[in-house]
């Protein structure tokens, strides 16, 4: 959750290639609010909004797992349909199951 933090304070993120010291490529972050789903969430845009280019993610932290749905596209998902489609992710998650602790005796002689 920190990266999303400094994404958004930064609003655009450049690659620089190893061995290289200019930004070959950039990207915009923009964030929104989002309701709260599983332990918590946030919601970002990457790309010029409207652009076949936008990426659209829900981001949600549920407990043992961290749940990701990502759209691409020019025609923006509302962020009630996100919300309605995260709620359906994290419900599907499988329930967490503790793994039984082994024994083990000594064969007999």
């Amino acid at each position: 959750m920190k990266d999303h933090a400094a994404r958004l304070k930064c609003a655009t993120v450049g690659f620089i290639p190893p061995g290289q010291t200019t930004v070959v490529a950039t990207t915009s972050y923009q964030g929104a609010k989002f309701p709260k789903v599983g332990s918590g969430s946030y919601l970002e845009s990457s790309g010029t909004p409207g652009t076949a280019n936008t990426s659209t993610a829900v981001v949600i932290d549920s407990g043992a797992y961290i749940v990701s749905v990502r759209t691409f596209g020019a025609d923006p998902i509302t962020v009630k349909d996100l919300q309605t489609i995260a709620a359906r992710a994290v419900k599907r998650l499988p329930v967490p199951t503790a793994i039984p602790a082994t024994t083990t005796t000594a064969a007999p002689k």
